[in-house]
């Protein structure tokens, strides 16, 4: 099965199902995020506002390509990752990708007055979150599998991700 690629919106739960996946598959759990602070010695909403998105981009798909390379591992990507080309076939060449599908509404309980996400620095937070999802919706839908979340918690997500993952082994 290669690496597991968990995708979705902002506020999907990507971060805390991929500690949870891991744990069950004993196997890594990476956070993009995590990685490109940490490589960038910088927060996310300092790489936007100081260098901007198409930077954080290509510094996105670096940091994608050095853990693909690494031992399989539970992956959580950022909620942009879809955007380019070149990651999704990263990600396809190296695992599957599951897309966490959540209401609008439920993405947006999650991140209100969230300060970290510089994507939703705008007067209205809940529309910029709405144009985003239709901006990549489409995208986020060639995953190999999506679960729908709705109502649900880390724990189960991850568990219904396992179902699929045991079904395929």
């Amino acid at each position: 099965m290669g690496h597991i690629y968990l995708v979705g919106m902002m506020g999907s739960g990507k971060s805390s199902v991929a500690q949870l996946l891991a744990q069950q598959l004993a196997r890594p759990a990476i956070d993009l995020d995590q990685e490109i602070v940490t490589r960038e010695g910088m927060s996310i909403n300092q790489i936007f506002q100081e260098r901007g998105e198409t930077y954080f981009r290509g510094v996105e798909t670096k940091v994608l390509k050095t853990c693909a390379a690494q031992t399989d591992a539970v992956i959580a990507t950022g909620g942009g990752i879809v955007l380019l080309d070149e990651n999704f076939a990263i990600m396809r060449a190296t695992g599957t990708v599951f897309y966490l599908a959540a209401p609008i509404d439920e993405l947006f309980e999650h991140v209100r007055g969230d300060t970290t996400r510089p994507l939703l620095k705008q007067a209205d937070p809940k529309q910029a979150l709405r144009d985003i999802f239709a901006a990549r919706e489409a995208r986020y839908k060639q995953a190999d599998h999506i679960i729908n979340t709705a109502g649900m918690r880390p724990r189960g997500i991850a568990d219904a991700i396992m179902s699929v993952v045991k079904g395929s082994s």
